[in-house]
């Protein structure tokens, strides 16, 4: 669960990257968006839960930050998870993007146990990093997912 919970945020972020490319100026392109996100996996003994939202900006620059903010239920206990994440990006090729998240900042009001969100990286890959591809639905809404999948469909939200 909370390796999907991460999938999601990378969705997001690369949602970003993908306006940021179709929009971009000789100036850096500021962009915000946020998507809603409910996941919620049984598979495993232990379900795990989520229900939150996902807040980035990316600068244009191969960079960029989001800000992961909800509820988890793991192990029939209810967390609020608040972590603010950097990350970098690569543009691969066409619409594939590399992002690399490399520094995770824990909010204060976070009481995710430290133990349960590296779940999270263990599932989406090495290194911290996963592929995502972005795909325009038009000039302000795109939809990020991975080879097997759509995940998540964003909008571009003003500054």
């Amino acid at each position: 669960m909370v390796s999907r919970i991460l999938a999601g945020v990378l969705v997001v972020a690369m949602c970003g990257l993908a306006v940021v490319k179709i929009t971009s100026t000789a100036d850096p392109v500021l962009l915000n968006c946020e998507a809603s996100l409910h996941y919620e996996d049984a598979s495993s003994a232990v379900p795990l839960a989520y229900d939150g939202t996902i807040t980035f900006h990316v600068s244009g620059k191969n960079t960029g930050q989001f800000m992961l903010a909800g509820n988890v239920r793991y192990q029939n206990q209810l967390y609020s998870l608040s972590r603010m994440a950097v990350f970098d990006y690569d543009n691969i090729v066409l619409n594939q993007y590399r992002l690399k998240v490399t520094s995770m900042e824990r909010m204060g009001h976070d009481t995710l146990p430290e133990n349960v969100f590296p779940m999270v990286f263990k599932r989406l890959s090495l290194g911290n990093s996963l592929v995502l591809y972005i795909n325009p639905v038009n000039s302000q809404t795109l939809i990020i997912g991975n080879v097997v999948s759509p995940i998540a469909l964003c909008m571009h939200q003003a500054k």
